[in-house]
């Protein structure tokens, strides 16, 4: 159960109440990313939520169960995505995620008096919001990981006259206003054909992707 209480009322020995929260609805999730110095802002905005809630107990020894139909214009989630490398992968956090229900209605008139509608408020409320937060804050990271993950950063060209293979992997990524900036350590493969070898270095001017 997401909300349990139990009191004394108008002469009623006890009453107890619970409620369990049956199913979530909801129409397709926008997602909006805006590039900030240093992270990524983002902005999640879930519309039309509905919640199925089966509020029961007893009254006086009477049970009763009756459903609570709560609904929210809207469910907004925003917060800092820092983006990094770590070990050649991109790595994304969410920092200082913050909720927010929009137009937020229960019809609690089904229940025995509307001494509840408060406290069970503040209950799907909490729930709601620990749901939707704790699935974005996992889902979010995951999905921007992958998606920079999934770039082709290899490469295959001729270079006098012989094939040459060029890989990366992730050495930073960073963010300012004008977007995502990702610098690449890059690995290269060319054959040989001498049987002399020589260090050297290759270098490149940085080259804005």
């Amino acid at each position: 159960p997401i909300y349990q209480d139990s009191y004394g009322f108008m002469g009623w020995d006890a009453v107890t109440v619970s409620a369990d929260l049956d199913a979530i609805s909801f129409e397709s999730p926008e997602l909006r990313l805006n590039p900030r110095d240093g992270f990524l802002f983002m902005e999640v905005v879930i519309p039309d939520v509905s919640v199925d809630v089966a509020v029961y107990g007893d009254v006086a020894g009477v049970d009763f169960e009756q459903p609570v139909w709560v609904t929210a214009e809207s469910a907004t989630l925003t917060s800092e995505i820092v983006l990094s490398a770590a070990e050649g992968q991109p790595v994304a956090v969410l920092v200082a995620p913050s909720f927010e229900l929009d137009t937020f209605f229960m019809d609690t008139s089904l229940l025995p008096g509307a001494l509840e509608q408060t406290l069970l408020g503040d209950a799907v409320q909490g729930q709601l919001e620990e749901m939707i937060t704790e699935t974005i804050v996992e889902a979010i990271p995951e999905l921007l990981e992958s998606e920079l993950a999934g770039l082709d950063l290899s490469t295959d060209m001729e270079l006098l006259g012989k094939p040459l293979s060029m890989g990366a992997t992730f050495g930073a990524v960073d963010v300012d206003s004008a977007g995502i900036r990702v610098v690449l350590d890059t690995q290269i493969s060319m054959p040989s054909t001498s049987d002399k070898y020589y260090r050297g270095v290759l270098s490149a001017p940085d080259t804005s992707l």
